[in-house]
């Protein structure tokens, strides 16, 4: 399939549709416990954002974030059901990942749940490791965190 690719930011409504999008799984995923990650989810401060269309149809995101220093933290992969399994989100975290070794920065982090199997998968074959749990997700036995050098 053909598709446009956008690099954008935070403040695209495209990206709000799809981070709504992922934001209704996770609540299907985790009921009422995802209230608390709402808050870590904000679109605001995420600078480097793709998104992948079909015509003028948004389906696919990820972004990333300054975290601290020269390492950043990788927020809102999405693909929407209709599109997955054809290498989507392994094709926009690679982006993202030359995006940000092109800046400079060191190392990519992220966060996510235990029951995100498919995504822990993805991660580990894009070489990211399991990392100590950091900042808010410290101590967290839903999440899962991963790290990977630039």
């Amino acid at each position: 399939m053909e598709f446009i690719i956008k690099f954008t930011d935070g403040s695209d409504p495209d990206f709000a549709i799809l981070s709504d999008e992922v934001e209704q799984e996770f609540y299907e995923l985790y009921g009422e416990e995802q209230k608390k990650y709402t808050a870590y989810n904000g679109l605001a401060g995420i600078h480097d954002v793709i998104l992948l269309y079909t015509k003028d149809v948004p389906f696919a995101c990820a972004g990333f974030k300054v975290f601290e220093g020269n390492t950043v933290e990788l927020k809102r992969v999405y693909v929407n059901k209709e599109y997955r399994g054809h290498g989507y989100s392994t094709y926009i975290v690679k982006q993202l990942l030359d995006r940000a070794k092109e800046k400079g920065y060191k190392r990519m982090i992220l966060e996510t749940g235990y029951k995100q199997k498919t995504a822990i998968a993805l991660y580990k074959k894009l070489g990211f490791q399991i990392m100590e749990n950091y900042g808010q997700y410290s101590g967290d036995s839903n999440s899962i965190c991963m790290s990977i050098k630039l």
